[in-house]
């Protein structure tokens, strides 16, 4: 089987460059092109004094959008990561790797399993997070979802318990679940 596109799943954690890195090199490998994800999970600070000051307290009719309450923050979160992935597409291309990027704002779950499905990838590789069971039930699991909704191949790359404590620690391939759903 092989891979031509290859959709890769981003966080801004310490294992993104090696989950980048082994997405970089399937796609080398097999002639393939990149499709670049990062799902910004944005939730402003919202401040009490903001909600006093403009009357919005205990006020049941509250449709602002979030930008409104910190339009600035948002604009500059968003900026910094369509940077970021600029830095990997142009990385991606100077390897001869053909990419395309994708920037969402919210929960990336979903979102990686409908994009892999509208763009027709091959192989998604995502990266995984060893988080004890508490938070995972509390938080959720991204490459738990993919991995069980995705519409193709899945690559997940789990990360070392000590790359908290350890910088310099690898990521190593969990497994890749291989069939067409």
């Amino acid at each position: 089987m092989t891979f031509q596109k290859i959709l890769v799943a981003l966080d801004q954690s310490r294992q993104a460059d090696q989950v980048f890195a082994q997405a970089l090199d399937l796609a080398q490998k097999e002639g393939g092109q990149v499709l670049v994800f990062h799902a910004l999970q944005w939730t402003p600070a919202v401040r009490s004094s903001y909600f006093l000051e403009t009357g919005l307290l205990g006020n049941s009719d509250i449709h602002h959008p979030i930008s409104a309450l910190h339009p600035g923050t948002l604009q500059a979160d968003l900026e910094r990561a369509n940077s970021w992935l600029q830095t990997c597409a142009n990385q991606a291309t100077t390897q001869g790797i053909p990419t395309q990027c994708i920037l969402r704002l919210g929960n990336p779950s979903s979102a990686i399993c409908d994009i892999a499905r509208n763009w027709g990838a091959d192989l998604i590789v995502v990266g995984r997070r060893d988080h004890s069971k508490f938070p995972e039930i509390l938080l959720g699991s991204v490459s738990n979802y993919v991995l069980h909704g995705a519409p193709c191949s899945v690559l997940v790359l789990q990360g070392d318990k000590h790359a908290v404590d350890d910088p310099t620690a690898t990521t190593q391939a969990e497994g890749v679940s291989v069939g067409d759903r």
